[in-house]
Order: structure tokens, then sequence, then C-alpha cells
């Protein structure tokens, strides 16, 4: 009775928790473009590709959900579009969400080397409130990165929740030794970051084409086992962050969604690292109130993946997103769907500064 009686309560709960959710977005949408679409705001699970539930109170829930399952497990991974602000908050407020059921994760950023790494984990709010002077130590926008205001969210989160950032990234240096020959790393960072097996065909593939479309086609097939290998050694440094971060109270990663994808990305060398699961006993009430014993297994690489994708003019469907892969795995546990940031056409200023490279090697 004990167990049916708690069953009925956390029911009611949610439901009461959905009904107070109603209506609710998860925020007011920064990003400009489609904030009309229907998608925009929904949560969708790739795996079940379903039609999503978009009432009020089935999305009130699925957020809750998703709230709760993130708060859960050992690695939770949040994508992104750099460009985006609306990622950022949500990555804040999921940060926030973990912490108030009692967690307290490392946060490995993959814009932070790991030269930076005496740096990223140094800060003040007290003397610093707005983490300025900890964004020109880090040199945050010196190397490229979009602009500190857009990033700053997460990084106050983690702040004012007490966690630790900690560097996921290679040094550039590294990365551009990489480019050459994969002796830039010892024979047991190979082992660690998965680049000691070769990735299926199909994954390979995929990487390869993604390659491609992120560089507007202007590289050749030549390049593409130099940028693989520094794309998955980069998978691999931040798999290692997630795993040496995790002792305490497990680790988050926040990076691009290419990164956090279940297939191929930092995921596949967590799983490589972390074969088996854990076993425990875990006491709980049976029909009758009689305490009983339950085994439970979880897998050592605890994973949760949250793609946080960009809306398609026109695009209503989620299936037309490409979240499955050719082999049928999904690429993300989670997707929530966002406004669009930048409906400008990135390639045109990559094609003009590849031209300007080529004519400057001719001169």
């Amino acid at each position: 009775m004990r167990f049916i009686f708690a069953f009925v309560c956390l029911f009611l709960c949610l439901v009461f928790w959905g009904s107070s959710l109603a209506n609710a977005q998860w925020h007011e949408w920064e990003s400009r473009h489609y904030r009309d679409h229907p998608l925009v705001g929904m949560v969708y699970l790739p795996a079940r590709q379903g039609p999503i539930d978009s009432t009020d109170r089935g999305q009130a829930l699925r957020r809750l959900m998703v709230s709760r399952w993130a708060a859960r497990v050992r690695f939770l991974l949040i994508g992104e579009n750099h460009d985006n602000p609306d990622h950022h908050i949500l990555q804040a407020k999921l940060i926030d969400d973990i912490t108030e059921f009692g967690r307290s994760p490392n946060i490995v950023f993959e814009m932070i080397p790991r030269s930076l790494a005496g740096e990223a984990s140094i800060y003040d709010l007290k003397k610093d409130p707005q983490l300025e002077d900890f964004a020109k130590r880090l040199k945050w926008e010196e190397r490229g990165w979009n602009s500190w205001d857009i990033y700053k969210p997460v990084a106050l989160a983690a702040a004012i929740d007490g966690l630790r950032i900690l560097p996921g990234d290679l040094d550039r240096a590294t990365i551009r030794s990489l480019y050459s020959t994969e002796t830039a790393l010892s024979a047991d960072e190979r082992k660690r970051f998965g680049l000691d097996e070769t990735l299926s065909p199909a994954h390979q593939a995929s990487l390869n084409k993604e390659l491609i479309d992120s560089h507007c086609g202007l590289i050749g097939e030549e390049a593409l086992p130099a940028m693989s290998r520094i794309q998955r050694a980069r998978d691999g440094s931040m798999a290692d962050a997630l795993i040496s971060g995790s002792l305490r109270s497990g680790a988050v990663l926040i990076a691009g969604n290419g990164h956090v994808r279940k297939d191929r990305g930092v995921p596949l060398v967590l799983r490589k690292r972390l074969p088996g699961y854990n076993e425990s006993k875990v006491s709980r009430p049976d029909a009758q109130g009689r305490s009983k014993d339950y085994l439970v297994r979880t897998a050592k690489a605890n994973t949760f993946s949250i793609g946080l994708i960009e809306v398609r003019d026109g695009i209503v469907d989620p299936k037309q997103y490409g979240l499955i892969n050719e082999e049928g795995e999904s690429l993300y546990d989670v997707v929530i769907f966002t406004p669009k940031a930048n409906i400008s056409d990135p390639c045109d200023a990559m094609r003009k500064q590849f031209k300007s490279k080529k004519k400057s090697s001719n001169d």
C-alpha cells in the first residue's frame, strides 16, 4: 500500500507541477529569427520518432522530466550553436536545475584549453560579479570565441552555484601539430582519447560529411584524415576531462552539438573508456509495504545528451532535422528546439576568406 500511495503522490506532484508550468516557456527568447515557428520551445525524444506532444501540460511535464533526467546521470552533455544566446541561457538553466536536486557537478567547457586550467577554476564573484576579469584571463574573445556576453549566463550559473569550471579542449599548438601527425599526442593520450580504435565505416563517413559541410565544401578529401583526427582528439580530450572531473558529483559538458552526439562524439569515447555496469542494491517497499531489495544496474558511462537545435524555416516535422543517423541511432537523448540566431549564410565569409588565402599563396 505504501508503494501505491507513494506512486500516487508522485503522479499528483507531476500533474500539479505540469499545471503550474502550463503556458510557461523556457524563457523569453533572445534569438530574433523564427520565434513563432511551431517547434520552438518543444522537447523532442528522437529515439521515439513519434509526434511531439505540443500541449502545454505535455511540454511542461517533458521539461520537468528533462531536468530530472539531467540531475540523475553521471555525465550530462549539453550541445549548442556557439552564436545562439538562447542555447547558453538554457544551458545555465539546466545547471541550476541540477544543483537544486542537490548535485555539485564540475562544468567542462569545450571553449577552454588545457593550458588555461589554472585560470579556469579561479573566480571571485565579490570582486568580479559579472566575471569580466575572468573572461579576460581566459582570453575568451581573443581566442576567437563568440562574445563573452552570450556565454556569461553559463559561467555565472556555475560560479553562483559554487561549481568548478574545467577545461575540455586541447591547446591550439597541439591541434596544429595534430594536423601533421598523431604523434603530437603521447601513446597514453591516444589511448585515453580513443584514437587507437577506428570508427565504423558508417560513423567515419558521417564525420567526413560533417567536416565537409561545416567547411562549406571548401576542403578536399586529402584533408579529411587530418581533420577527422583532430575532431576525434578533441572529443577524446573532453571525455577525458569529464571522467577526471566526475569523481565528486558528476560532470557537465558545454560543447557544440557535434561533440555531444551519442553515436560518434564524446559519448562514444566515454562508452569505450568505461564499459560495463555498476551494480547496487536499493531497498523499496513492495505492493504489501514490505521492504524488498532490488538490484540496480547503471552503465558506468552513464550519459544524457541534449541537443539544442535551431528551427529551420518551413520545416515543422522533427524527423526532417536529421536526428537519426543512417544506422538508426538517435544523435541525442533529448532535443530542445529554439529560434535561430543568424540567418545569414556563414559560407559567404568562409568563401571570401578562402579566396583571400588562395590569392595570397599564389602571389
